[in-house]
């Protein structure tokens, strides 16, 4: 039975990454990305190693450009844009993209770049190196959104709290992508369903795909304006640089009704801290009365207070840092927290 699950597994994620990669390469392809399909059908198959697939497919095919004081990236899902100052407004070119980012790494703060016919020459200091670049006019368009409104790190906290709750691999737009709106951010995979509150007033239906809010969430300037479009929203940072995400053509699935009315109490203690002891034993926990038991029965832990239901040790374990109540129905749990959260988690049946 190991056997025959093992290989199901295998060939599910085989599946997957096959899916993946295809889709990765004619999208790189379709943008214009030279050997687009190559780097993108070997993201895909590199996405069964959670992040490293993504990230290989954002370092190869991140294209840049200096064009008019501004430095832009773009990996035709994400751009970015950094301004240089008046000192580059000259410049004119679309330098190679990793040996571009390797010469500035080696640079510190101070730099000075000059444009050839065929390259951008960098110096800082001893350090010399000259990066191949084609004309600017062969970067796609990556314009941001005008800046139309105030953002702040709220928005930033709520994106990082409900962020880890989306899917890494699910087909499924709404299990794959954090749902941008007024007042909230919203994430889910299925099984866990995370939302934070912000308070900005954004417009409804900003869906975003899941590795563009792990990259926005990594910068470090802070929120400081907003803009969208039909097909993007863009984030404006402290800095005058400027962070754009292309976004899903979907309205995002009604989620409010699967909250349901319950009677919410402190988290009973200790109950957190059974459930990752379980999880040392197996991947899903038994809530039953005043113990916790693990599904194959080889754990046990003491807890009073708790009703009778089983769930997935992982899931549950992340609303540890968000939960201050929590209620349980017959078949979830809802969690509540002091700083504006709320969440739900699908109970899970022994078998």
């Amino acid at each position: 039975d190991i056997d025959k699950a093992l290989a199901g597994f295998i060939r599910g994620q085989s599946l997957v990454c096959l899916i993946l990669g295809l889709w990765y390469g004619i999208g790189l392809s379709m943008i214009g990305l030279n050997f687009g399909f190559l780097i993108g059908f070997s993201a895909g198959l590199l996405s069964f190693i959670p992040y490293v697939g993504s990230l290989s497919a954002l370092i190869l095919a991140l294209g840049i450009a200096i064009v008019q004081g501004w430095l832009h990236a773009t990996n035709g899902v994400v751009s970015v844009g950094y301004p240089m100052g008046d000192d580059y407004g000259e410049l004119a070119a679309c330098p190679q993209g990793a040996r571009m980012l390797a010469a500035l790494r080696r640079c510190g703060a101070g730099y000075s770049l000059t444009q050839t016919d065929a390259a951008v020459s960098v110096k800082a200091g001893a350090f010399r190196a000259s990066v191949p670049a084609a004309d600017a006019s062969t970067f796609p368009p990556c314009a941001p959104d005008a800046n139309i409104a105030p953002l702040g790190e709220p928005v930033r906290l709520a994106l990082q709290i409900v962020e880890p709750a989306t899917a890494e691999t699910e087909p499924r737009v709404v299990c794959s992508s954090v749902l941008l709106q007024a007042g909230s951010c919203v994430a889910t995979d299925g099984i866990q369903l995370f939302e934070a509150w912000h308070g900005f007033d954004l417009p409804p239906d900003l869906v975003l795909p899941k590795k563009g809010v792990a990259l926005l969430c990594k910068v470090k300037p802070e929120f400081a304006g907003f803009g969208y479009s039909q097909g993007s929203v863009t984030i404006w940072l402290d800095n005058g640089a400027w962070f754009k995400i292309q976004r899903y053509q979907t309205e995002y699935a009604p989620y409010g009704r699967l909250f349901p009315e319950v009677s919410a109490r402190d988290v009973p203690e200790g109950m957190f801290a059974g459930v990752k002891t379980i999880a040392d034993f197996d991947t899903s926990v038994m809530l039953n009365g005043h113990e916790m038991t693990a599904f194959n029965d080889t754990a046990s832990v003491e807890c009073s207070g708790l009703p009778t239901i089983g769930f997935d040790t992982k899931r549950f374990l992340a609303f540890e840092p968000h939960a201050k109540t929590v209620g349980f129905t017959g078949d979830k749990a809802v969690f509540y927290g002091a700083t504006g959260f709320r969440g739900l988690l699908m109970a899970k049946r022994k078998t």
